[in-house]
């Protein structure tokens, strides 16, 4: 449910248009879910871990940055509720997505193949990760052609 958060921190924020969800949206926005048991898969694959709760253009880029390397998003995983709510409040759902935060989702890289990731996953009972994207030599984060910048959620600004 990738990006949500996003649609209920814009409602909140800026006294959006709500949707049929809304409801349903701000409960998953005031209490997220977070399984501990990741930890346990991510310490056996991940090369670097990062919660996207300043948004994943942040997380991302301070990845990228730290590592020393390119990201490059191929797919951005953005839920139909967004989609309706940006509709209807005239927003870009890739904006959304990649810039508002608050989602407490975890984003990681690894070097291991994919199905030893999604295998790793399944033995801890946990939903199956969403690839977004690769790692390559570079330096910052790239989607759809375009240099993404470091912008998200910024917790003291007026």
């Amino acid at each position: 449910e990738f990006s949500i958060p996003a649609v209920a921190l814009h409602y909140l924020l800026h006294n959006g248009k709500p949707i049929g969800d809304m409801d349903r949206i701000l409960d998953m926005f005031y209490r997220p879910k977070i399984d501990p048991n990741i930890a346990l898969v991510l310490r056996k694959i991940a090369t670097s871990a990062i919660d996207s709760s300043d948004g994943l253009a942040v997380s991302l880029n301070d990845v990228a940055r730290l590592s020393k390397k390119e990201i490059v998003i191929e797919v951005l995983p953005i839920a139909r509720e967004v989609y309706e709510y940006a509709r209807i409040n005239d927003l870009d759902p890739y904006s959304l997505a990649m810039f508002c935060g608050e989602e407490f989702e975890i984003v990681f890289t690894t070097s291991k193949p994919d199905d030893i990731v999604l295998n790793a996953f399944e033995e801890q009972g946990l939903r199956k990760p969403i690839k977004i994207g690769y790692v390559s030599e570079g330096e910052g984060v790239y989607f759809d052609g375009r240099k993404i910048p470091r912008k998200g959620w910024e917790h003291f600004k007026k």
